[in-house]
């Protein structure tokens, strides 16, 4: 058989719902959220999210979700199983995927970065500024300083374009071995 015909199906009704759940909160609803409302207008920006999230979002949503059980393939397979024409809509869906596991990714490896930095002897290393700066005014300044010289590596200039942060390659490197490794072993591997 092929790959894809020896997929690991779900068991329980509450692991679809959590795996429904998972699939439809995921970070940027907790941090880019509020950030939207705040800055559209607070309350009068719920009206018009609250219109486009019945109108367009739950349909789309349960058509997606409908269309891979019925069909058990993935999003080009299940959108030509309505029409081949609207394979493109699985592949745009794709696209779609792929250019959000490049943010979850990339904030995964500074998770990875931090997580491997405090892991010192003594204090950690954002904790207080070094002696030979004059940056560090207030004692908050510290965790400021290190994000800015430590972390990020910027500069005073524009012009002046650093080399690789190896270090913070290697976190991107692992964030996404790690997502290969639950993406090609499935659910087993994840202990599901």
């Amino acid at each position: 058989k092929q790959w894809y015909q020896r997929r690991v199906r779900g068991g329980a009704k509450t692991e679809y719902m959590l795996a429904l759940i998972g699939y439809a909160v995921g970070i940027g609803n907790i941090w880019r959220f509020p950030y939207l409302c705040h800055r559209y207008g607070g309350g009068s920006f719920l009206i018009p999210y609250i219109i486009m999230l019945f109108v367009m979002g739950i349909p789309m949503f349960c058509l997606e979700t409908c269309l891979g059980q019925l069909t058990n393939k993935g999003a080009p397979g299940a959108f030509a199983a309505m029409h081949p024409w609207f394979r493109g809509i699985g592949y745009a869906a794709m696209v779609v995927d792929l250019m959000c596991s490049y943010y979850y990714n990339s904030i995964i490896m500074w998770v990875l970065r931090y997580f491997f930095s405090s892991f010192t002897f003594g204090d950690l290393p954002w904790a207080e500024c070094p002696l030979n700066t004059t940056c560090c005014v207030h004692p908050d300044n510290s965790t400021i300083y290190y994000w800015y010289f430590e972390a990020v590596k910027s500069s005073n200039s524009i012009n002046i374009v650093g080399g690789i942060d190896w270090y913070l390659f290697g976190c991107l490197v692992a964030a996404w071995v790690i997502c290969f490794l639950c993406m090609c072993k499935g659910k087993p591997y994840l202990g599901c």
